[in-house]
């Protein structure tokens, strides 16, 4: 009960007590009712603002309660949590990866057909489709320059057949890949115009113990 509240009770109980002493033995019933009746509605609304006031406080009481449990909960549960969060993740971005521990990734195929994968080439994300038919990673020349690759620097006297034809590219090398948990190093690669789509060749492909297109899902062993 707030202190306006107790002193509004005290105030309507004195007035009683004044209106009513001790010493009337002679006072008017119907005044004494009218006293009793006015007695009884201040302790109701007593009651009424104490009882408000202790179910608030045990719906904060439950409240918290219901935090502590959920964080509780959530941390005795966070490595299922966690692969749960994964598989959603996985299903509605098919390009990142569900990790699976021991340097084992795992990727759904995308709505196209194809297998995308976002990785980490020196340290910039990138999306890349695997092609199993490319000799090496292929990236269009925008960018390789935005993986710091000095691409006017190269030579393009390579030749390399797209969907347009026959292009001359450039080979150079990038120096860190991080797709999940797997790490590689200086991992050949091409600078080809009008490529497209970056892809993902067999120079990082070569690297693992293993790769294996299954159904929906394509799994990389580190």
């Amino acid at each position: 009960m707030t202190r306006r509240s107790w002193k509004t009770y005290w105030l309507g109980l004195s007035a009683i007590v004044m209106a009513h002493p001790a010493h009337a033995a002679d006072a008017d019933p119907a005044q004494a009712a009218y006293l009793v009746v006015l007695l009884v509605i201040l302790l109701s609304a007593l009651l009424i603002n104490w009882r408000s006031q202790f179910m608030t406080a045990v719906r904060y009481v439950a409240l918290w309660a219901l935090i502590v449990l959920g964080l509780v909960t959530a941390y005795a549960f966070r490595p299922e949590a966690e692969y749960i969060y994964k598989r959603v993740a996985g299903a509605a971005m098919p390009s990142r990866p569900i990790s699976s521990g021991g340097g084992v990734e795992t990727f759904r195929k995308a709505n196209d057909g194809h297998f995308y994968i976002t990785a980490e080439l020196n340290g910039r994300e990138v999306e890349l489709m695997v092609d199993t038919g490319a000799t090496v990673i292929v990236l269009p020349p925008d960018d390789a320059e935005a993986l710091g690759i000095a691409v006017s620097t190269l030579r393009f006297n390579r030749p390399f057949e797209t969907a347009n034809g026959r292009v001359m590219g450039a080979m150079t090398r990038i120096e860190t890949i991080r797709i999940g948990q797997i790490d590689r190093q200086d991992v050949p690669a091409a600078i080809v115009p009008d490529v497209g789509k970056p892809l993902l060749g067999m120079s990082y492909l070569a690297t693992l113990s293993s790769y294996e297109f299954a159904e929906q899902q394509l799994t990389l062993k580190d």
